[in-house]
């Protein structure tokens, strides 16, 4: 079984230099619609990212 943290490290590894802008935990929730649409790391890293950014601007909004 695949943990957790494997997924973050995978994910981490995707993002390379630009993984200590994120925050990478299992609470991590994502857009169900789009999250469906997930088929491989690389999506799963995309979808990640544009959480983040979603996140991040929503934040500055505030």
């Amino acid at each position: 079984m695949i943990s957790v943290e494997e997924v973050c490290g995978t994910i981490a590894k995707k993002l390379g230099s630009k993984a200590s802008r994120y925050t990478l935990t299992a609470e991590i929730t994502f857009d169900e619609s789009r999250a469906a649409s997930v088929k491989t790391v690389g999506d799963l890293v995309r979808l990640a990212q544009e959480t983040a950014a979603k996140s991040d601007q929503d934040s500055v909004d505030a």
